[in-house]
Order: structure tokens, then C-alpha cells, then sequence
């Protein structure tokens, strides 16, 4: 029974990536308020009506989660500790992530695309940063429970702001140097992020 349950979850998770892939290529070609569901769900090769099993709109399809970093975040809330401070301790979180996009091109490609779409487009825009607070908020809930309640929940909630602002910072910098011509990687966007805070700290 676990053997079929796991297996639906991964076509599941297969399917929901697929969708994610015909939005992003139609929003590309034709802008958000051009595309329609239907649209997408017959690039996908789906129904309509499924493709509102899976997303709630064709913004929320855009934004799809990506399997391949549960493991990351799985790994990062077992190993959190209370004697380091929480900060690093995200950022580290965010470097493993970033590895895992640059050894899965189809995982890259499809962050790229969708950075770069969120600045031309403010309705992708606010759906993206809904899906990355209630992300942030469900990892939040991950964090408090696997360290109990010695936690203090005021730095919890700063880290998670601080760490999700930054992370947010580099990918917008990383995808507008590729439109704009002048790519850095996204590891390096990331390292001067968080190399820059110390002296906004002091500032």
C-alpha cells in the first residue's frame, strides 16, 4: 500500500511539474493575461478539470513546487540546532537549494523562467510572493516542532524574514543579469546578499 501510495505521489508531483512547465512556456510566448487554463491544460495534455485538482489558478500553476528540494528541507529542519544561531542556518538551507538547481538543468531553467516573469508581470508577481510566504510559514511550523519549545519564536519569525528577503533579493538579481545580458550565477547572487547584510546591520 505505501509502494502505491508513494508511486501516485510521484506521478502526482510529475504531472504538477509538467503544468508548470506549459504555463511558464505560455506566459513566455503570449503574457499572463493572454494565456488561458485551457490553454495550459492542453499543452499539458489534461483536462481542464484537472488542472483544477492541482492549482487553483494559472498563476498558482507557474509557481509549482519542485520535488527535487523536499530533501533539502527535509534534511535542513532534522538537523536544525539551538546552539547556532537560526540565520546561518537558512542560508545554509538556501545554498544546498541553489546546488540542487545548478545539477537539475530542468529545475534551473524553470526558476529562471520564472523569476524573469515575475518582474514583467504584477499579477504572477503577487501570487509568487503569497506561495513563498505560505511556504515560509509552513517551515516555520516544520522548525517550531523539530525544536520544541525551547525556540524563540520572535528570532524564528525574523530569521525566516531576513532569510526569505535575502534569497528573494538574489534570485530577482540573477534573472534580471541574464535578461539583461550580464548572467552571474545564482550561487554568487546569493553570497553577496548575504555578504552585504552585515553592513546594513551597521549602517
Amino acid at each position: 500500500m505505501a509502494e502505491i501510495r508513494a508511486l501516485r505521489d510521484r506521478r502526482r508531483a510529475q504531472t504538477a511539474l509538467e503544468v508548470c512547465d506549459a504555463t511558464l512556456d505560455l506566459f513566455e510566448d503570449h503574457g499572463v493575461d493572454a494565456t488561458r487554463v485551457e490553454d495550459i491544460a492542453a499543452a499539458a495534455g489534461i483536462s481542464t478539470r484537472t488542472f483544477f485538482r492541482y492549482f487553483p489558478s494559472k498563476e498558482h500553476a507557474a509557481c509549482a513546487g519542485d520535488p527535487s528540494l523536499e530533501a533539502i528541507v527535509d534534511d535542513a529542519v532534522a538537523g536544525l540546532r539551538l546552539d547556532r544561531p537560526l540565520l546561518p542556518q537558512l542560508e545554509d538551507l538556501q545554498r544546498a537549494a541553489i546546488g540542487v538547481l545548478v545539477e537539475h538543468e530542468a529545475s534551473n531553467v524553470r526558476s529562471l523562467k520564472l523569476w524573469r516573469l515575475i518582474q514583467a508581470e504584477p499579477a504572477l508577481a503577487q501570487v509568487a510572493a503569497g506561495v513563498r510566504n505560505d511556504r515560509c510559514l509552513e517551515l516555520a511550523g516544520r522548525m517550531r516542532t523539530a525544536l520544541g519549545s525551547s525556540v524563540d519564536d520572535f528570532e524564528l519569525d525574523l530569521a525566516l524574514a531576513v532569510w526569505q528577503s535575502t534569497a528573494a533579493t538574489a534570485y530577482v538579481r540573477w534573472a534580471a543579469g541574464t535578461t539583461a545580458g550580464d548572467p552571474v550565477s545564482l550561487l554568487e547572487s546569493y553570497e553577496r546578499a548575504v555578504a552585504l547584510l552585515p553592513g546594513l546591520i551597521e549602517r
